[in-house]
């Protein structure tokens, strides 16, 4: 497995999916298992990106964490835990690293994420139907 923020390639034969086959190094690499993959008929590649965990961190993150502590304290103290606890933008912020840091650091992610634009990989001349070859020049 690569590690986060690592390029990687993959390929479909679906422009729109959003499953991508392959994890491959290089732009090449994920052509050529393309087209074993698909008999050398047209098929997409597309360069992609190994996320770290940490980019998945819900967005309410501080305040679910908060509300939660609330209520344990209200389970125990009663009402007079209502407004508690109160954090601030600087201590959101220092929950939010620690948690993106033990994130990156203790889960791994198994999947990369497709972020660049389908390329279409033509089939192979051999593969085409002879007149269409004939059409593109590869006839006379």
């Amino acid at each position: 497995m690569s590690a986060p923020g690592t390029e990687v390639w993959g390929y479909s034969q679906e422009r729109e999916t959003e499953g991508w086959s392959g994890e491959c190094a290089t732009r090449e690499e994920a052509i050529a298992e393309g087209r074993a993959e698909y008999d050398g008929d047209v098929f997409y590649v597309i360069r992609g990106t190994r996320p770290k965990a940490s980019r998945f961190l819900p967005a309410f993150l501080c305040e679910d964490i908060a509300e939660r502590m609330g209520e344990a304290a209200g389970e125990e103290v009663g009402d007079i835990v209502d407004d508690w606890p109160c954090t601030t933008k600087e201590a959101d912020a220092a929950l939010v690293r620690l948690l993106a840091a033990w994130a990156d650091e203790h889960i791994p992610v198994p999947f990369w994420v497709a972020d660049g634009t389908p390329e279409l990989v033509p089939a192979e001349p051999e593969q085409q139907e002879p007149e269409l070859a004939a059409a593109e020049g590869g006839a006379s």
